[in-house]
């Protein structure tokens, strides 16, 4: 028999495996529910600030019989408080959600800054995730928020929809940079720490890319 990570590399691969593989990505599909947390007695939303937490949840979904990968982060507004949003970061019942925007307009995207890996939440994630590498047999997932979710948290999202009308190539062009610049920026040869990534995107389809896993 296969194991976990077998079983996922074998189907990315395009190939037959014993069984279909049963994974949660992370991000805003995950397992973590209160009877998870208080199993483990590890809790949101300490657990989305603290790398060890953090891994100790994600081995948690899969120690307890839930899905059969390690997934990271709990939540989809990773990038866009890295990017200067505000973000209220939840409880034991609801997730992260951003509470102030960075930009009024997508005329502005200019001035959103870079993710700096090295500093806030999106260290946590990376952190964690070279916690859970070591875990062995179990793949992990990275996921990463979509480009038009993302750019729809930096800025009012009522706004960034008509804009898409009214500044079309402009609002075009914000989700393919944004899938350049994190993708780029995750997968930094220095910093690669991830086999497999999640761009998770529930918006529209902006981009010639669909949202996937991929093995980095």
């Amino acid at each position: 028999m296969l194991t976990p990570k077998e079983r996922l590399h074998t189907v990315l691969e395009g190939n037959k495996a014993d069984r279909p593989p049963c994974i949660c990505p992370g991000g805003m599909m995950n397992m973590i529910t209160e009877e998870l947390m208080q199993t483990v007695r590890i809790y949101l939303p300490e657990a989305h600030t603290d790398a060890q937490k953090m891994a100790g949840l994600a081995k948690a979904v899969y120690e307890q019989g839930c899905f059969e990968n390690y997934g990271v982060p709990f939540c989809m507004t990773i990038e866009a408080e890295e990017m200067g949003a505000k973000v209220n970061l939840g409880s034991r019942i609801y997730e992260p959600h951003v509470t102030g925007y960075v930009i009024d307009t997508v005329s502005d995207y200019g001035k959103l800054p870079e993710i700096d890996l090295s500093k806030g939440r999106v260290k946590v994630v990376l952190d964690a995730i070279r916690i859970l590498k070591e875990e062995g047999d179990v793949p992990v997932v990275g996921n990463l928020t979509g480009p038009v979710s993302t750019a729809s948290s930096v800025m009012e999202p009522v706004v960034f929809y008509k804009e898409m009308r009214k500044k079309n190539q402009e609002t075009h062009a914000i989700p393919t940079g944004l899938w350049h610049c994190c993708g780029h920026r995750y997968n930094d040869s220095g910093n690669r720490t991830c086999k497999y990534e999640r761009w998770d995107d529930p918006g529209p389809r902006f981009h010639d890319q669909p949202s996937k896993t991929v093995r980095a």
